[in-house]
């Protein structure tokens, strides 16, 4: 695919001088580029619509940021930004600290919330073999929820609401340390119950 660098140079000038109809254009004409660089990646296909997003807001940045006299040809500079700005969002996605938001499951609902499971099972499973997978997941969470202890309990109804160890001790006035221990014991207990 072809793409005229001197249009994309005017309308990079356009977008720095507040005309927001040019990004339309810029939009259009990167569009393509951007599903191929997001189809590249090796990521779970409910995400893909997030990454195509987060693509978008590169070439906003890269169209806002891009400086002429450098010498550099603005299809390179923003082949850069978005290489960059997606390895960072894969590499947030995958971080540790964010592992119980991108896990959580709803005791409210049992057997509702499965995004993750059905994320791994759909791969190469039947329905049948997905519904029996949630069932169990189900099952799991009920019997790991009755093997917990107080603070147990109360850090496991948090964690699942998607709040992070430091939120969770702000809302139960503990200790940060307190919370992290329980978050751990819960895991351990959680997955012996998913292994089982």
């Amino acid at each position: 695919m072809q793409i005229d660098e001197k249009e994309a140079l005017k309308l990079v000038l356009k977008i720095q001088s507040g005309d927001h109809s040019a990004y339309k254009e810029l939009h259009k004409m990167y569009e393509p580029i951007i599903h191929i660089k997001v189809r590249k990646l090796r990521i779970p296909l409910n995400l893909k619509d997030d990454f195509v997003q987060e693509a978008r807001i590169a070439l906003l940045k890269a169209a806002k940021t891009y400086v002429k006299h450098r010498k550099v040809k603005f299809f390179t500079f923003l082949n850069v930004c978005i290489d960059n700005h997606l390895l960072t969002c894969i590499r947030n996605f995958n971080r540790k600290k964010h592992k119980i938001i991108n896990h959580s499951i709803s005791l409210e609902e049992p057997g509702r919330d499965f995004i993750k499971v059905n994320q791994q099972l759909s791969k190469n499973h039947t329905v049948e073999e997905m519904i029996i997978a949630e069932n169990h997941f189900d099952y799991c969470c009920k019997k790991t929820y009755k093997h917990l202890e107080g603070l147990e309990r109360l850090v496991f109804k948090w964690m699942l609401k998607g709040l992070t160890a430091n939120e969770i001790a702000t809302q139960i006035n503990r200790e940060t340390k307190a919370v992290y221990a329980a978050i751990s014991r819960v895991k351990k207990k959680l997955y012996t119950h998913l292994d089982n």
